[in-house]
């Protein structure tokens, strides 16, 4: 079961990783630097996580200050987004938010929102935002 967060039931991480590579089509491949495409091993889900956890309290505070957030809309409508991108930082690291991995990841944001409401066009800036802070 999810979690809750004020009377708000999210994904467990398990849940999040499990949609996470799901939604990452293998047939699209990368060969820049001898990179490896995507990373779903254990330590790479462990790691992701424990990332997510200390970022999802920086976006909470942070999210209504970015230029592409409305109004009228809570963090919880941001949150599957920043968690989507932080996430694909550590699947598809080392390689930097350019238009492959922009592309990869709008095809599997219909299954990785979860509950939000967002199309990809107005998650796509707090994913880039969640995989660009992730890498750090």
């Amino acid at each position: 079961m999810g979690r809750a967060h004020e009377g708000v039931a999210f994904a467990s991480d398990t849940d999040v990783s499990q949609r996470l590579e799901l939604t990452m089509p293998d047939d699209l491949r990368r060969d820049r630097h001898d990179a490896q495409r995507r990373r779903t091993d254990n330590l790479t889900r462990a790691a992701a996580a424990e990332r997510w956890s200390t970022d999802d309290a920086y976006w909470q505070a942070n999210y209504h200050d970015r230029p592409y957030t409305a109004a009228d809309l809570t963090y919880d409508a941001y949150r599957p987004a920043y968690r989507y991108g932080c996430e694909a930082s550590f699947v598809y690291h080392p390689l930097p938010w350019d238009e492959e991995v922009d592309f990869e990841l709008s095809l599997g944001w219909p299954q990785a929102r979860g509950d939000s409401k967002l199309s990809w066009e107005h998650a796509r800036d707090a994913v880039r935002e969640g995989y660009e802070k992730a890498r750090g």
